[in-house]
C-alpha cells in the first residue's frame, strides 16, 4: 500500500528484533554532535517519518512500545498503530501513549491513505487531554456524525463545573443537554450502554429502517436458528455490504456482533435489530459472499 501511495523509501520488517536492527542503521550521524555545540540532548535522531507497527508485534505491550520510542530518540517521525476491532476500548491509551493514528482491521486502501498523507503532511498533531465515552457532542449530533466516534471541540474559556448528565439518565425536557468538554474526545451511544449492562458498546444508534417485504426474506437461517456470518447492503458508489456476525436473542431480537479479520465474532455489540428488520434486510454470507469471506479464499 505504501508503495502504490508512491513512496520508495521503505522498510519492512517481521519483529521487534529485526526493528531495533534497522532503528540503529536509521540514525542521524550528526546527533552525537549536538552536545559539542552545547545543544540539549534528547536521544538520537530517527530518520524515519513514519512508523506503522501492528498493534500484536510488538514483544512487549503497544504502550510501551511507543513509550520507548518517543523517550529514547528524537525527530519528527509519526506513528500509526493498525489494530483488531478487539483493541477499539482500548485505542485512546495508543494516543495518549503518542501515537499519531490508528487503523481498524480490515481496512480499506482508501482509509490507509488519508491517515498515511495525513501523518506525513507536516500538520500539528491533534493533543487529546483526555477521553469520555458518555455521549457525543451537541454539534455532533445535529450533523449526524455518529459515524465517527471522535468529537473534538475547540477550546473554550473555563466554566464552572456543571453536573454530569448520565448516559443511563438523560436530562429532563427543562434542563438543557450537557455539552461536550473542550478537549474531550466522545464516543456516540444509541442507548445500547443500558442494554448492555456495563460492556463495552459502539452502537451509535439506528434510526427508522423502512422494511421492504416485497421480495420476501432474505436471511436464510441455519438449522433454523440464527447464529452465523450475515452482512446487510450499504447505500454508497460501487455498493457495499456491513457484516457482523448474528445471533437471535429470547425476546425476538437479534444481536450483531463486530467480527475480526478472520471472520469471527468478537463478542463486541455493534447493533441489537428487531428479527423482521433482520429478516429482510441481511443476507448470509456464505450463501450470498461477502468481502471477508473473499479476502479469506472462501
Amino acid at each position: 500500500m505504501c508503495r502504490k501511495l508512491g513512496y520508495k523509501d521503505i522498510v519492512a520488517v517481521e519483529n521487534t528484533d529485526e526493528f531495533d536492527v534497522e532503528l540503529k542503521k536509521n540514525i542521524d550521524k550528526n546527533t552525537g554532535l549536538a552536545g559539542l555545540f552545547g545543544a540539549k540532548s534528547t536521544g538520537p535522531k530517527l530518520m524515519f517519518d513514519l512508523i506503522i507497527v501492528d498493534w500484536d508485534s510488538p514483544s512487549g505491550t503497544i504502550i510501551n512500545f511507543i513509550q520507548k520510542l518517543k523517550k529514547g530518540y528524537s525527530g519528527n517521525f509519526n506513528i500509526i498503530v493498525v489494530a483488531d476491532m478487539a483493541h477499539i476500548p482500548k485505542l485512546p491509551s495508543v494516543l495518549k501513549a503518542g501515537a499519531r493514528d490508528f487503523l481498524i482491521k480490515p481496512f480499506k486502501f482508501s482509509d490507509f491513505k488519508e491517515k498515511v498523507d495525513d501523518a506525513l503532511s507536516g500538520k500539528a498533531q491533534v493533543v487529546v487531554q483526555s477521553f469520555d465515552f458518555g455521549g457525543a457532542s451537541q454539534k455532533s449530533k445535529k450533523q449526524g456524525l455518529g459515524e465517527n466516534p471522535f468529537a473534538i471541540q475547540k477550546e473554550k474559556p473555563k466554566e464552572k463545573p456543571k453536573p454530569k448528565v448520565s448516559v443511563d439518565a438523560p436530562a429532563s425536557k427543562s434542563e438543557p443537554a450537557a455539552k461536550a468538554v473542550s478537549g474531550q474526545v466522545k464516543f456516540v451511544d444509541g442507548g445500547a450502554a443500558k442494554q448492555n449492562k456495563g460492556r463495552a458498546s459502539f452502537y451509535r444508534g439506528n434510526k427508522t429502517k423502512v422494511i421492504d417485504k416485497s421480495q420476501g426474506p432474505t436471511a436464510t437461517l441455519i438449522d433454523g436458528k440464527i447464529d452465523g456470518h450475515y452482512h446487510e447492503k450499504v447505500e454508497i458508489i460501487g455498493g457495499g455490504e456491513n457484516c457482523y456476525w448474528a445471533k437471535g436473542t429470547d425476546d425476538e431480537r437479534v444481536r450483531l456482533e463486530y467480527l475480526n479479520a478472520k471472520g469471527k465474532a468478537t463478542g463486541m455489540e455493534a447493533k441489537i435489530i428487531t428479527k423482521e428488520e433482520f429478516m429482510y434486510s441481511f443476507y448470509l454470507c456464505k450463501e450470498h459472499g461477502c468481502q471477508i469471506l473473499k479476502r479469506l479464499g472462501k
